[in-house]
């Protein structure tokens, strides 16, 4: 078989296999990347396995059984490989996949709420199924990261 192979990049893997600060469910929206960011730079977590999927933690606790056996899969197999030190699970304000901020008539204390109550339900399975691993849950909204306790 001939192929032509032509180089788009000088930079490449690094040589060094890593073991991860934290894995990270997060929602494919780019309008978070730049809060990812920040956040990631004040908890000082260099090293992550990210996994983005439309809704974040609402796909673990959402009703989509297929979609939560596919991510678990994903999770319990980046654990093994890349052993993170804790799962961090994150939904956000808007968000498309959960039918952004009119599915809650632009309520923010029933968005907030639904929010919270996925993200315990996702950490609660988390802890349940990976038990050595602390679990962290944020909401992100226009004003940045707040944990959910």
């Amino acid at each position: 078989m001939n192929m032509n192979w032509q180089k788009a990049t000088n930079k490449g893997l690094e040589h060094a296999h890593y073991e991860a600060d934290a894995l990270i469910l997060y929602c494919v929206d780019n309008r978070g990347k730049k809060a990812l960011e920040e956040f990631l730079f004040k908890k000082s977590i260099r090293s992550y396995d990210l996994i983005m999927v439309p809704g974040g933690a609402k796909a673990i606790a959402g009703q989509n059984e297929a979609e939560r056996i596919m991510l678990l899969s994903y999770i319990k197999k980046l654990l093994e490989l890349h052993k993170a030190k804790k799962i961090i699970l994150t939904t956000h304000i808007d968000c498309g996949a959960c039918g952004g901020s009119a599915a809650f008539d632009n309520d923010k204390k029933t968005e907030h709420s639904a929010h919270e109550q996925w993200l315990l339900s996702a950490k609660s399975l988390l802890v349940k199924l990976f038990t050595n691993i602390p679990v962290e849950t944020y909401f992100v909204d226009f004003e940045g990261f707040w944990q959910i306790t």
